[in-house]
């Protein structure tokens, strides 16, 4: 079921963090939707069963989120997300891959 949450913002994601990075959109409007899909998440939760299993690339999502969700906050957002870090895991999300060795990041 979590994959089926993934899979259905996926796409707009890929689209605000790449907005983000060539400066299009503000970070902050990149984590206002990062909390608005916590938000929803959080229904989504209430209303279907979530398997303990993270799909393939389940976690790149989330470390997406929780980087703009936890890092966008000042006026030099850069010192607290490197765009290099936001820009490996967007490239992750784009091919489905798993986070590397070293990296983690969980469902709220």
């Amino acid at each position: 079921m979590a994959n089926r949450f993934i899979e259905k913002n996926k796409t707009e994601l890929i689209e605000k963090v790449s907005m983000c990075l060539s400066g299009e959109i503000s970070p902050w409007v990149a984590r206002e939707y990062a909390e608005d899909l916590m938000d929803e998440w959080g229904e989504f939760v209430q209303n279907n069963i979530i398997e303990e299993h993270y799909a393939k690339g389940e976690k790149v999502f989330w470390a997406i989120i929780w980087l703009l969700e936890i890092s966008v906050e000042g006026d030099s957002w850069e010192d607290n997300i490197p765009p290099e870090s936001l820009a490996m895991y967007l490239d992750l999300l784009k091919k489905g891959d798993d986070l590397p060795n070293g990296h983690d990041a969980r469902r709220p």
